[in-house]
């Protein structure tokens, strides 16, 4: 992961390397995320799987994925700050485990 960082760093300054990458057909883009998504959906489920197994615990995650899934497409034409926050499950999912 370091490396693609690094790789990706260095190509983000070669304008040449951006065109590209801008080519890409979102197929191929579309095939690439797919197994990035899984692999990040699974490490969810499996960091899910290894929590102890309390109320307090399964009321913190039930919550935030409620939160996460209803809240942003309320705020959707919200201006400003928090219009942007509010509007982005990944925000509104991690500040409500965390604050729970």
């Amino acid at each position: 992961v370091t490396a693609a960082g690094v790789i990706f760093l260095i190509l983000g300054f070669v304008p040449k390397a951006g065109a590209i990458l801008v080519v890409t057909p979102g197929a191929v883009v579309g095939g690439l995320f797919l197994p990035a998504a899984a692999s990040l959906i699974y490490s969810g489920v499996g960091i899910l799987g290894r929590m102890a197994k309390t109320e307090a615990n399964f009321t913190i995650a039930g919550l935030s994925i409620l939160l996460a899934i209803s809240l942003p497409p309320i705020f959707e034409g919200a201006a400003g700050f928090a219009g942007k926050f509010l509007s982005n499950t990944i925000m509104v999912g991690a500040l409500s485990a965390i604050v729970l």
